[in-house]
């Protein structure tokens, strides 16, 4: 894997100080790289986590020292950070974007001054609810999704390539996907038209899903409009998908 050749050379180099931002759809796979280069940098009793405690597997909050994403526990964490060491230590922040704009500006604060010999790893799959201030300081890390990982294709329900192929899409949606967050429920629409997309034009190497059944670009372009506008301007996400859903082919 080209990244993990990268840091292999940085962490060779000792030019992996400052705050990193592992930024991916898969959050669990940004995280788990984040974790695994963190143990490469330093014993585990310097590898720190901040973290909602349900996210976590229960080994991790076994072994290593976890915070949760409080501007109190920012303060705390502060506290052991500054603590004097020779070894390096490595704070993990996943779902940094949860954190509250109080927690974030504490964090801010704490980045702009580190500590010595303190490495930072933030993790999102959302860098638009991150404070500015805090992104301008980050060095951006991409981790991929790739069609052989089967992300989409254990993400997507199989009723939902169902509602895209019936006469009575918004039943469907009613019974089986009402109660879905909107935003993951347009994500994974998004990616199953774009694969209809795609299989329709024979474009089939670069799929994530199975899907074999047709859509058009139109709808496709509606989708992610949709999405965008309940993600990030606040639109009414039922009116939303109503109005994908009404306007999909019918057989």
């Amino acid at each position: 894997m080209k990244l993990e050749k990268y840091f292999d050379e940085v962490i060779k180099n000792n030019t992996v100080d400052g705050t990193w931002l592992f930024l991916g759809i898969d959050l669990e796979k940004s995280f788990n790289f984040a974790f695994q280069l963190a143990q490469k940098l330093t014993s585990f009793e310097y590898i720190y986590i901040m973290a909602d405690s349900d996210v976590l597997a229960e080994q991790i909050k076994e072994k290593f020292q976890v915070f949760d994403l409080s501007i109190k526990q920012v303060q705390e964490i502060q506290k052991t950070l500054y603590l004097s060491s020779e070894s390096k230590k490595v704070l993990i922040i996943k779902e940094i974007e949860k954190m509250s704009l109080e927690a974030q500006n504490a964090l801010l604060k704490i980045t702009e001054e580190p500590p010595k010999n303190t490495v930072f790893f933030f993790v999102s799959n959302d860098e638009n609810k991150i404070l500015p201030t805090i992104l301008s300081r980050v060095r951006v890390i991409k981790i991929p999704i790739f069609p052989q990982d089967n992300f989409y294709r254990q993400r997507i329900d199989k009723k939902m390539e169902q509602l895209l192929s019936s006469n009575n899409p918004l039943k469907i949606y009613n019974e089986e996907f009402a109660e879905m967050d909107p935003v993951e429920f347009l994500e994974n629409l998004v990616v199953l038209l774009r694969d209809q997309v795609f299989d329709k034009f024979g474009i089939k190497d670069y799929k994530f899903t199975n899907t074999t059944t047709h859509s058009n670009y139109e709808i496709l372009e509606k989708a992610i409009k949709a999405l965008e506008g309940v993600k990030y301007a606040n639109l009414n996400p039922r009116l939303q998908i109503e109005n994908i859903l009404f306007n999909l082919p019918r057989k």
